[in-house]
C-alpha cells in the first residue's frame, strides 16, 4: 500500500477513525491524492469503501470535489472503473465512468450515470461489485443500503490495483474527506483475510527520504479477501 498524488505526506493523517485528506486552497497542484493498495482481485469480487466529507469547498469546482474509489483491470488498454461521490458547482453527485487509454496516449472517459445526491448527508459507502463479466455500481448515502447507480460489461480481467482517492476536479480547491475502511471480498484462488498492520508507505512524489519511518501509520481499514 502506498500514499500518492504531490506532496501527500503533507496532507494526509491517521486518524482513530479512519485516513484523512485535507486539502488547502492554496496547494501547486490540483491532481487528486489518496491511497492505493496493489493486490490482485480475480472472478467475482465486492470493493467498498466508507468515506466522510467533513469539509467541502463552496463554491465547489465544476468537476466536482470529494471522495472516489478506483479499481484498474489488468486489459492492454489500462481499464479503470471510478465511481465518485462529489459536491461540484450546482449540485451534490454521484458518479459512475469507465476509463481507457488509447494507443496514441490519451485518455478515453465514458461517463455512465451521474445522479444527485443528498446535500446534507455527508457519509456513506461506494461499492463496485462485479458479477461475471458485469459490474455494478452502487452507493449509499448514510447507512440507507446500496442502491445501483450504473452496471457496465468489463470482462473477467484481474484487478490489479485499488485507489481511495480525495479529489479537487484537478483544481486546487480545498476539501476534507477521511475514509474509515477499505474492504476487498473476492472468490478468487489465494483467499486470505489480511489484517493490516503498521505500514511503511510509500510516496514517490514526497521527495528523498519518503517511505522512512516517519510515515509509518496505523491505517483503519479492514482488507479482507474472502
Amino acid at each position: 500500500m502506498r500514499l500518492f498524488g504531490p506532496n501527500v505526506t503533507d496532507y494526509a493523517k491517521v486518524e482513530p477513525n479512519g485516513l484523512r485528506f485535507q486539502l488547502p486552497a492554496a496547494r501547486d497542484s490540483g491532481d487528486d491524492i489518496g491511497l492505493e493498495c496493489k493486490r490482485t482481485v480475480r472472478g467475482d469480487f465486492e470493493i467498498i469503501v466508507s468515506y466522510e466529507l467533513l469539509g467541502i469547498p463552496d463554491p465547489a469546482p465544476e468537476n466536482g470535489a470529494g471522495a472516489i474509489v478506483q479499481v484498474y483491470f489488468d486489459t492492454p488498454d489500462i481499464g479503470r472503473a471510478r465511481l465518485t461521490r462529489t459536491q461540484k458547482t450546482k449540485a451534490a453527485t454521484f458518479g459512475a465512468s469507465y476509463l481507457t487509454d488509447t494507443p496514441d496516449g490519451k485518455q478515453n472517459f465514458k461517463g455512465l450515470s451521474f445522479p444527485l445526491a443528498d446535500a446534507k448527508v455527508m457519509t456513506g459507502r461506494l461499492r463496485l461489485l462485479r458479477t461475471g463479466t458485469t459490474l455494478a455500481y452502487d452507493v449509499n448515502e448514510g447507512g440507507t443500503g446500496f442502491r445501483t447507480i450504473a452496471t457496465k460489461e468489463v470482462g473477467a480481467a484481474d484487478v490489479v490495483a485499488v485507489r481511495t482517492i480525495a479529489t479537487t476536479g484537478w483544481k486546487a480547491f480545498p476539501v476534507d474527506v477521511r475514509f474509515g475502511n477499505l474492504q476487498i471480498n473476492s472468490n478468487g484462488p489465494n483467499a486470505a483475510i489480511v489484517p493490516l498492520a503498521p505500514l511503511v508507505v510509500d510516496d514517490p512524489h514526497s521527495g528523498p527520504g519518503a517511505g522512512r519511518a516517519d510515515t509509518w501509520f496505523w491505517l483503519g481499514v479492514v482488507l479482507a479477501v474472502v
